[in-house]
């Protein structure tokens, strides 16, 4: 996934949260940022379901969601 958000408290903890809670695994992850953005790229072990995608996209302050 890359995923990019606005730079404050606590995203990483949302979209963390959100894909532990469909039991998807984490297996890397980058998470930059600039100024008022950031940006994480997460690798997964198995493909993220659509409502896990829908739902990290509907998280406050997240801009885009991207399935790679």
């Amino acid at each position: 996934l890359a995923i990019s958000n606005k730079n404050v408290p606590g995203m990483l903890g949302k979209i963390l949260s959100i894909l532990a809670d469909q039991d998807i695994n984490v297996i890397d992850m980058i998470n930059k940022s600039r100024d008022q953005i950031a940006y994480n790229l997460i690798d997964l072990a198995t493909m993220p379901s659509e409502a896990a995608v829908a739902a990290i996209a509907d998280t406050e302050d997240v801009i885009k969601v991207t399935v790679l």
